[in-house]
């Protein structure tokens, strides 16, 4: 194709270009067509820087060993979580949980924990902040009881933190750290 005109872009690993189908020697190159083409390929790199910084912050959410949960604030219900929180509320995947709300991997009171575990998790829901406090470091600090495997209760403390993106639908970004056996033990 020598006659048509190719924009490469991209880096070297991952080549990309915009072919403008129209031979070179027909084509009217005004200032316009020139200043679409590079708007075009402007909002290609968006596009991909966005990708990339994307898939960035899936690589951290998935391999955190803290629990982290992102949670809608209209509703409270799990928009996306990673395996270590579906773990320590014995869920089988991360989609299992995605669009709960938190009664469903919150105990209400001890009431509502199975008979066998009454006895020795009675001590945690003295622990249970009825009201978020605020954080030095910004967001909110409390801690809940969480419906662990088999429905064994797990005393967490959560920090929060409201996040309200330009383009989608606003969420707390929640971490959760099972902290049973440090108050236990204390």
């Amino acid at each position: 194709f020598p006659n048509r005109l190719a924009v490469p872009r991209g880096d070297p690993d991952h080549p990309s270009s915009i072919l403008v189908i129209a031979s070179v020697e027909d084509a009217v190159w005004n200032d316009d067509y020139v200043e679409a083409l590079q708007r075009i390929s402007a909002t290609i790199s968006l596009v991909e820087n966005r990708l990339v910084v994307e898939s960035r912050a899936a690589a951290v959410l998935d391999s955190s060993p803290i629990s982290i949960v992102l949670r809608s604030q209209k509703d409270f219900r799990v928009l996306d979580c990673n395996d270590a929180f579906a773990n320590m509320v014995g869920r089988p995947s991360v989609e299992s949980l995605l669009g709960t709300r938190p009664d469903a991997v919150l105990f209400a009171s001890l009431a509502d924990v199975a008979q066998v575990f009454r006895t020795s998790s009675a001590w945690m829901f003295d622990l249970v902040t009825a009201a978020p406090v605020q954080s030095d470091a910004g967001g909110t600090s409390q801690i809940q009881v969480y419906r662990g495997p088999q429905g064994r209760p797990v005393l967490a403390e959560i920090r929060c933190v409201a996040v309200a993106p330009v383009k989608d639908e606003p969420f707390i970004l929640v971490h959760v750290v099972d902290i049973t056996d440090t108050r236990k033990a204390a």
